[in-house]
């Protein structure tokens, strides 16, 4: 996020710049995401499907409470 911050305060100067600094934040995403899948693999942790609903209270605290 922070790559595409800097692309956007450097677009006043070069559309080209920002352009790249966001595709390599795009790529830094991809990168992490399969870093994380690699960290649940190997704990032996599932990975939710995008339709799970426990995925939409992430972040919130309140999918510790619920069950599913």
């Amino acid at each position: 996020m922070q790559t595409i911050a800097k692309g956007s305060v450097v677009s006043g100067t070069s559309k080209n710049m920002e352009m790249k600094l966001t595709n390599v934040a795009r790529t830094s995403l991809e990168e992490l995401r399969r870093d994380y899948e690699d960290f649940l693999r190997q704990r032996g942790l599932p990975l939710w499907p995008r339709d799970d609903p426990r995925r939409q209270l992430q972040g919130t605290g309140l999918w510790r409470v619920r069950s599913f």
